[in-house]
């Protein structure tokens, strides 16, 4: 069974196409489990109308926390997964689903390791209308070492089997200071599993000016000149990354291999001075594959 999670939020505009979509795969065995964020809109008389259409195949996580933001929100979901599920799949509200999607992913799952699928996207404008397709370098990016500096996968297309599901709900732990629920994921499977990314596409993308987490621009030049400008908000994000990853490992610490523990030290010791990090960059070769990621490291302010 697949467990497809979804958490939703004043979506109304786009959100039947999606669940058509997910009506329409090739994969009949799924179950959709969906978290409103405290919608003021009409998303929930959306959702209302799929779930009298779809009975037992949707169910809807009510609770009482309100508006707590879509980490916390996909995170309240992944909770509530059962025991049964074999594989576990997130979607965004405004994105669109090939027909062949689910069954693309689950038969790249080959073993039982702890595995997360991605995939690359097709990035749309909001009439779905094709821009381009958004593929990753991933030549050395996708690998614990990366991992701590940066996300390279897209979340709206990950797939994830019952051995990841596992070491997610292996302890209770708080949502604190974790920055992005698929960033969250990701981290624990370049560690603890393993990442298969497929270079194929089978997801649009929408971009649209409501989108909580975009593609951003395809101007290099651009998107360059725009991230100077906001650097002290990409170095607030960073301390973000610092948090999180000493979060991780705080959790994960006896799960850990030696070398992966000791690298992940390193990285948060390095955080105490531009010295130290010039080290940890220089040691472990990281310039080639961190890319702009680089300069908001090593500028950062140091730890008071």
């Amino acid at each position: 069974m697949i467990y497809i999670l979804l958490s939703t939020y004043n979506g109304q505009t786009y959100l039947r196409p999606l669940l058509d979509s997910i009506l329409a795969q090739s994969v009949l065995a799924w179950r959709l489990f969906i978290r409103d964020d405290n919608s003021s809109d009409q998303t929930l008389a959306i959702i209302k109308k799929y779930k009298n259409k779809l009975g037992e195949k949707l169910q809807v996580l009510e609770d009482d926390l309100g508006n707590i933001g879509a980490t916390k929100s996909f995170l309240e979901l992944i909770k509530s997964v059962p025991k049964d599920a074999e594989y576990i799949a997130l979607c965004d509200q405004d994105d669109f689903w090939l027909e062949t999607k689910l069954e693309n992913a689950i038969n790249k799952f080959v073993d039982s390791q702890p595995t997360l699928y991605c995939s690359s996207t097709y990035i749309t404008d909001e009439k779905l209308e094709v821009l381009y397709k958004k593929n990753i370098n991933i030549g050395g990016k996708i690998n614990y070492k990366t991992a701590i500096f940066q996300n390279y996968t897209s979340g709206c297309t990950y797939v994830f089997n019952k051995q990841l599901l596992k070491i997610l709900k292996l302890n209770e732990y708080d949502f604190c200071n974790i920055i992005m629920h698929d960033y969250w994921i990701y981290l624990i499977a370049c560690n603890l599993g393993k990442i298969y990314y497929d270079t194929n596409a089978y997801i649009y993308y929408r971009q649209h000016s409501n989108n909580y987490c975009g593609v951003g621009s395809r101007v290099n030049f651009l998107n360059y000149i725009n991230n100077l400008s906001n650097f002290k908000k990409r170095c607030n994000v960073f301390i973000g990354n610092y948090k999180m990853v000493d979060k991780f490992q705080k959790i994960f610490k006896n799960s850990l291999s030696e070398e992966k523990d000791i690298y992940i030290e390193q990285f948060l010791a390095s955080r105490e001075t531009m010295l130290k990090r010039v080290q940890f960059i220089l040691k472990h070769i990281l310039y080639k594959q961190v890319g702009r990621k680089l300069f908001t490291y090593l500028m950062c302010k140091d730890e008071e």
